[in-house]
């Protein structure tokens, strides 16, 4: 996988509230988002950079780790596997995921013979995310 592009989530929680709220405001602020690649049952295996007030619809296309620990894009996963690619609000606070979609590539392959990958996948919460990358033969 070359890039991680999130191209839409809720604009408020599942309760109703907003992502970020600051109590000496009135105004509600945006999420400042990331996205983390883990393989079901293991350690993320890439956390991005973060992008502060994102837009819920905006298009935000992560590449860079948080830092040199966050592993790194491109990365190759197992086609066999389930992946889940999580949004997250990066809080002061703490952090709170937001929504998941879950990526298994061999339901992706059309056994075309193609040499790229370049999908679009809906997760919870309206989280819509664009997986792109090489197919290793």
């Amino acid at each position: 996988m070359r890039k991680i592009v999130v191209t839409g989530f809720d604009k408020n929680r599942p309760d109703g509230s907003t992502w970020d709220w600051d109590p000496l405001s009135a105004e509600a602020r945006k999420p400042d988002i990331r996205v983390s690649l883990q393989r079901d049952g293991a350690l993320p295996a890439y956390v991005s950079d973060t992008r502060k007030n994102a837009s819920y619809t905006g298009s935000y296309t992560f590449t860079q780790p948080a830092s040199v620990h966050d592993g790194s894009l491109p990365h190759e996963i197992i086609r066999s596997r389930t992946y889940r690619i999580y949004l997250v609000d990066d809080d002061f606070g703490g952090d709170e995921t937001m929504a998941r979609a879950t990526i298994r590539l061999s339901s992706l392959y059309g056994k075309d013979n193609a040499s790229g990958i370049d999908k679009t996948i809906s997760g919870s919460n309206g989280f819509r995310v664009r997986v792109i990358g090489d197919w290793v033969y």
